[in-house]
């Protein structure tokens, strides 16, 4: 049976709101119809670059106008709840893909898969690593048990971007920091692989900001006895473009990866894999995209998504998967006072 394209709506015109437009306006099932920003000049400019699609400064009109199966909220953190909630009820095959973190905080997270039950909403929220091909591949191997028993990994999330005092939302005490910014993806690979962790402990540094966390270091304790060491910085220097990187330690070998190389070492032959050292490029571990906008894993995690509004389906990283990113910021932030 042929299913007609999926119309999706944009909320925020900036960096990946652009790119979900690009990559949904592209996709063989999809079409992008409507994109709305606050900011009106900028929609005064767009407009004029495309007839395709339709331009709004108000969300509430933009969905009261146009037939809207699918909307992607790529505003900031702090902004997400309240756009959900106006636009429950709108949206036509009830989809919402966020832009991550799902919220400022846990509570708020919360509260919003309270709001989106899964046997009624198909959601996502944007953790793309899970797609890119090294660190799914990883994945799979701890689930096949290829290194044994892990006891410790190393992982980490650095970028060179914050060298001054800023004023916007980024670098206020209450909406931004390196932990809202860039510790989701790491995080949210961390509990995808390992789950939460029992305690948690944190220590914070602020280097350039005035108001946030610039760096923090972090131990994750399991019961199991297994230790997660976890850095995260956006004023690292000498990381541009930044660095997503996870070493993981086993009774039989390791697992280094990172989104442009996986390396494996195994002690003993195990699941048809002799001992010894494997060496796995970026391009042998990433599926065939159609085409390359950005980073491959950008363009199947939203090829992915559309399939999921099409079948009815949830995937891994839905709301509840966001809410709990949200839970383990919250305890890093609490275990560094």
């Amino acid at each position: 049976m042929q299913h007609r394209l999926i119309n999706v709506g944009i909320i925020g015109l900036g960096q990946m709101g652009l790119l979900h437009a690009a990559i949904s306006n592209s996709l063989p099932n999809s079409r992008t119809v409507a994109v709305c920003d606050s900011d009106s000049r900028l929609i005064k400019i767009a407009s004029k670059i495309t007839k395709s699609i339709k331009f709004y400064d108000d969300y509430d009109e933009m969905c009261d106008n146009e037939i809207i199966d699918a909307v992607f909220v790529c505003t900031p953190p702090h902004t997400h709840f309240t756009i959900l909630n106006d636009l429950k009820n709108k949206i036509h095959k009830n989809a919402f893909f966020v832009e991550k973190p799902l919220a400022s905080n846990a509570e708020v997270a919360n509260r919003i898969v309270d709001m989106f039950p899964s046997s009624a909403f198909v959601t996502m929220v944007g953790f793309q690593k899970r797609y890119a091909g090294t660190f799914s591949r990883v994945k799979k191997l701890l689930l096949d048990g290829i290194v044994g028993d892990v006891f410790l990994f190393r992982a980490h999330h650095f970028v060179s971007e914050n060298y001054g005092l800023y004023e916007w939302w980024k670098f206020k005490k209450e909406t931004g920091g390196v932990l809202l910014e860039f510790a989701p993806h790491i995080i949210d690979l961390i509990l995808w692989y390992f789950g939460e962790p029992d305690t948690v402990h944190a220590q914070e540094k602020r280097m350039f900001s005035a108001e946030v966390e610039d760096y923090v270091h972090a131990l994750f304790n399991y019961k199991s006895n297994m230790l997660g060491i976890i850095d995260v910085g956006w004023s690292m220097r000498n990381y541009r473009p930044g660095e997503i990187a996870i070493e993981i330690h086993g009774s039989n070998g390791t697992i280094v990866a990172n989104e442009d190389k996986l390396l494996l070492s195994l002690d003993e032959e195990t699941h048809g894999m002799k001992a010894g050292r494997y060496f796995f490029p970026k391009s042998t571990l990433t599926p065939q995209v159609p085409y390359l906008l950005a980073y491959p894993e950008n363009v199947i995690q939203d090829q992915f998504f559309t399939e999921c509004v099409r079948d009815r389906t949830n995937p891994e990283n839905d709301f509840s998967s966001g809410s709990r990113v949200n839970r383990v910021i919250e305890r890093m932030k609490h275990a560094n006072q």
